[in-house]
């Protein structure tokens, strides 16, 4: 998975949910990737790599040619599961960082390879996402996760919560609450 990101937010002021419709902005965060003390503002778990071009962030997984090739390989199109792809991955990260491959692993299958890149800005309760957004691949599912605590309301970084790794079950089984919207998964047919 390889994608371009752009990101604003902007609080929003509704005194009441029959004036939801008369709502105010005022931008609160911007970021347009321009530099590289950007990037402060993010923190990445799992085997990510991010990078900046032309005031674009590009983010991709360290074994993203490992899957593609499998992929290249074998022609099968992206199913989202990572069923088909995962030995070779397993492999190569097996390689780099030898048997803590095992904290990738969710309900004793191998799931690793992924990554999340968290932005550190605090949102007011009220607030509009607004992003660009491209794939620069087709065997990627992308999925963002905002107003994101732990389970008894604490920060998303606070020592006390699981040790993650980008395993998906991490994020949505375990002690984080969060809202999340799943996209572009064409060889899946549907997210």
């Amino acid at each position: 998975m390889i994608m371009r990101f752009f990101m604003l937010l902007f609080m929003v002021g509704v005194s009441s949910f029959s004036q939801a419709q008369n709502y105010t902005t005022k931008r609160v965060y911007s970021c347009d990737f321009s530099s590289a003390d950007d990037l402060k503002d993010w923190v990445m778990e799992g085997p990510g790599v991010a990078s900046l071009q032309d005031g674009q962030l590009l983010l991709h997984s360290k074994y993203y040619e490992v899957a593609n090739a499998w992929f290249e390989e074998n022609g099968q199109p992206f199913s989202g599961l990572g069923e088909n792809y995962y030995d070779d991955v397993e492999a190569a990260m097996r390689n780099d960082i030898g048997e803590s491959v095992r904290d990738y692993y969710a309900g004793g299958i191998f799931r690793g390879g992924h990554l999340v890149f968290w932005n550190k800005f605090k949102t007011p309760d009220n607030y509009i996402i607004e992003c660009d957004f491209q794939s620069l691949s087709e065997n990627a599912l992308h999925m963002l996760m905002f107003s994101c605590t732990g389970n008894e309301g604490q920060d998303v970084f606070d020592e006390d919560l699981k040790k993650r790794w980008g395993v998906a079950a991490q994020y949505t089984k375990s002690d984080l609450y969060n809202y999340r919207i799943s996209f572009f998964a064409p060889g899946r047919g549907g997210v």
